[in-house]
């Protein structure tokens, strides 16, 4: 996440997260205990989204399977495939 992620969320926003991401306050919003009500029915529905997600994109086998390529442009054939994947999950939501 501090690598890859942590500075592609904008200053001022903050993305929600399960426990796993507490230590970034200025960037993952964790539950809490003064969580109103309505945010943890916002959360649930943002945990829902997100499993629904993984499984559409598990259809794809995309987390199981090896991705088998050869040559300089195997990189660039591994992101457009799991692209391909992603925006197809996203399109049946």
């Amino acid at each position: 996440f501090t690598k890859a992620l942590k500075d592609k969320i904008p200053d001022g926003q903050r993305a929600i997260g399960d426990e796993g991401y507490r230590g970034y306050p200025e960037k993952i919003r964790t539950r809490n205990k003064y969580d109103t009500p309505e945010m943890k029915r916002f959360r649930e529905r943002v945990k829902a989204r997100y499993q629904t997600f993984n499984w559409k994109l598990k259809q794809f086998s995309i987390f199981e399977e090896r991705f088998r390529s050869k040559g300089e442009t195997r990189l660039e054939k591994h992101k457009a495939a799991f692209e391909a994947a992603v925006i197809v999950a996203q399109y049946e939501m």
